[in-house]
This record gives C-alpha cells, sequence and structure tokens, in this order.
C-alpha cells in the first residue's frame, strides 16, 4: 500500500529532520502547547510507517495516556489516511500498522 504523504500536515521542524535519525534520543524543549508531542508522534509515525519496528511508547502515569499521545496518534492516523488499514486495540492501547510496525502504549506505574 503506497500513500504519498503531505507535507502541510506535519509541523516544520518535524518535516525539515523527518529523515534525520542520526541521534538515539531526542529531546524536545518547549512549554505547553507548544508541539512538543505532536512533532514527536509524527516523526515516530513516518519511521514506523517507513520500516517494520516495534515502539514503545511511555507515560508516566498510564491514566494520561489515553487523552493524550493515544489520542494524538489516532488523530495523526486519521489526517494521513491510515487509520481504517490499522489494527486498533483500545483495551490493550496497541497500534498495527498496515506494514507490521506496532506502538505499543504503557505507563510507568502500570506492573
Amino acid at each position: 500500500m503506497a500513500r504519498r504523504l503531505n507535507p502541510r500536515i506535519f509541523n516544520d521542524w518535524v518535516y525539515e529532520g523527518i529523515s534525520d535519525y542520526t541521534h538515539r534520543t531526542e529531546v524536545y524543549m518547549g512549554g505547553a502547547g507548544s508541539g512538543k508531542s505532536y512533532g514527536a508522534t509524527q516523526k515516530v509515525l513516518l519511521k514506523a510507517l517507513n520500516s517494520k519496528r516495534k515502539i514503545l511508547v511511555v507515560r508516566k502515569i498510564q491514566n494520561t495516556i489515553k487523552h493524550s499521545i493515544w489520542s494524538l496518534m489516532i488523530s495523526h492516523l486519521q489526517s494521513s489516511g491510515f487509520y481504517s488499514y490499522c489494527r486498533i486495540n483500545r483495551s490493550d492501547f496497541e497500534i498495527e500498522l498496515p506494514n507490521g510496525s506496532i506502538f505499543i502504549f504503557k505507563g510507568l506505574d502500570d506492573p
């Protein structure tokens, strides 16, 4: 399944560095509402769409995942047109992309 991505749906700073994976760790700085989570989820989604991988997405508290990073990822999948091709497990907070990449969302407080 080949889909072409529209650069206009990405934050500029994300799209400019979309293929830069020279650093193992990336730190995004800014205040509330500055687009850190939004941009980071865009970048990791593109990486997962380009090559099959398993990605663990972690937040400190499990209960905060549903209304934050999980919702953002679902929104990105919908706006990019990939949502209907994905397997979404809402009870376990897992998303499998069409190429077999898997996102697993966990809280550090979840045993």
